[in-house]
């Protein structure tokens, strides 16, 4: 179940949700079994629950003959509290990150990414108006990952030194200022809690607190910052981690690959791939250790993946599975 159709359809959720519950508790001795049953640290479990977990909770649930009411009970509360957290606030995905900073382009701890393992993004809802357009229609000339022994966290797309650049997704421009090595830069926050970040602009079009729709000009293209000609240094981050946007957007023909993007925590962030699994496709020059340090995992897990050992030889053009 979309986590954002239960917020929609509340009353609809808990009507599904009760036509799967069997079994009765209103005998005083169930309620008392039931109080001192797992149930109860499963209902605190709810209750502390971020919205991505308790997706994954529903979706579990939905699969179930038997569930407790004292469960959907917990459930709609939660949703209740996620929902009041979420109009209650001017900011998107505040009740993600609970800050707003103005300031700094990358303001957030490790602590924020302690608890997820694997996380659900709606990237687009066409029947809410909401969609994807590409920052700038240039040729990429530099893709995401280690470049001359350092990691590149976004991808380079060509520009003259003036042609616009687009908001990505509908959003909040959390920050619009000089940012070091990125020189003029914007970040905007998005409502599924993903930030996209402009770097190396030369004049801003937006400033810190502007709400933008996906298309809208937030800039003029430029060369300032450790840039070494003009072209738009592009990234996509959750909570605070670079997440290569290639794995969900087509940048050669100007459209996202889904418009669902899931996130898998590894050692180093998130691993970002679309539903059912992350693939790579062999380039000349690719080897397992390479490949590892490009998604955030390690050799020994996309051997396990695809079943084969750490001397394995790699085919050019041999798609190898890296996340499941």
């Amino acid at each position: 179940m979309d986590l954002g159709k239960a917020f929609a359809f509340g009353g609809i959720f808990v009507a599904l949700m009760g036509i799967l519950i069997s079994g009765n508790i209103s005998s005083p001795a169930t309620m008392e079994r039931l109080e001192h049953s797992p149930l109860k640290a499963f209902e605190e479990r709810i209750m502390e629950s971020s919205e991505d977990e308790l997706y994954f909770m529903l979706d579990s649930l939905l699969e179930k003959d038997l569930i407790q009411p004292l469960v959907i009970e917990s459930i709609n509360e939660r949703v209740r509290m996620l929902q009041s957290a979420r109009s209650n606030s001017i900011y998107p995905a505040n009740h993600i990150y609970h800050s707003w900073d103005t300031k700094k382009a990358h303001p957030y701890s490790e602590k924020l990414i302690a608890g997820d393992t694997t996380v659900k993004l709606v990237l687009t809802a066409y029947l809410e108006g909401k969609k994807f357009v590409n920052p700038f229609d240039g040729l990429v000339t530099s893709n995401f990952g280690w470049r001359k022994g350092r990691m590149h966290n976004g991808v380079d797309i060509g520009l003259l030194v003036g042609d616009t650049v687009r908001a990505a997704f509908d959003g909040v421009v959390r920050l619009a200022k000089w940012q070091g090595g990125y020189g003029r830069a914007v970040v905007i926050r998005h409502d599924n809690g993903l930030e996209t970040i402009y770097g190396h602009l030369y004049r801003w079009m937006v400033k810190s607190g502007d709400r933008v729709k996906a298309g809208d000009p937030i800039a003029r293209g430029g060369n300032s910052g450790a840039s070494r000609g003009s072209h738009l240094h592009f990234e996509t981050r959750f909570k605070g981690k670079a997440v290569n946007p290639a794995c969900f957007i087509d940048f050669r023909n100007n459209r996202l690959k889904n418009d669902t993007l899931v996130l898998k925590k590894t050692k180093y962030g998130f691993l970002g791939h679309l539903p059912g699994g992350a693939f790579h496709k062999v380039k000349r020059g690719d080897f397992l250790f390479k490949i590892a340090q490009q998604y955030g995992t390690s050799v020994k897990e996309i051997c396990e993946i695809n079943g084969f050992r750490r001397n394995h030889f790699l085919v050019v053009g041999e798609e190898i599975k890296v996340s499941e």
